[in-house]
C-alpha cells in the first residue's frame, strides 16, 4: 500500500471536514481566497487553510529546513516561495 504524503492527507482532511474547496484537475483549491500581491499556488492556499494563517506568516520564524519540516514540504520550496514573495514586495 502506498504511503500517504502530508499534502495528500491535508487535501483529504479539507474535503472530509467540509471546507469550501473545489477540484482543479488533481489539485484542491480553497474557494474563499483573499486577493494577494503575488500568485499563490494551490499548495500555498491549502497550507493557509490548514494552518489558518497567511502564507507569508507561515514562512517566517526559523530556518528554511525547520519551516519545511513544520509545513511538511521540501525546504527548497520554502526558499522559492520566500524569493517569490520578496520579489513581488519590491515592485
Amino acid at each position: 500500500m502506498k504511503k500517504e504524503t502530508p499534502i495528500a492527507r491535508l487535501r483529504r482532511q479539507a474535503l472530509h471536514d467540509g471546507r469550501k474547496v473545489k477540484a482543479r484537475g488533481a489539485k484542491v483549491v480553497p474557494i474563499d481566497e483573499a486577493p494577494s500581491d503575488f500568485h499563490k499556488t494551490s499548495l500555498m492556499r491549502l497550507l493557509e487553510v490548514h494552518h489558518g494563517k497567511p502564507i507569508e506568516d507561515l514562512l517566517k520564524g526559523g530556518t528554511v529546513r525547520e519551516i519545511g519540516k513544520r509545513l511538511g514540504i521540501h525546504y527548497s520550496l520554502v526558499t522559492k516561495w520566500r524569493q517569490q514573495i520578496n520579489k513581488q514586495k519590491e515592485k
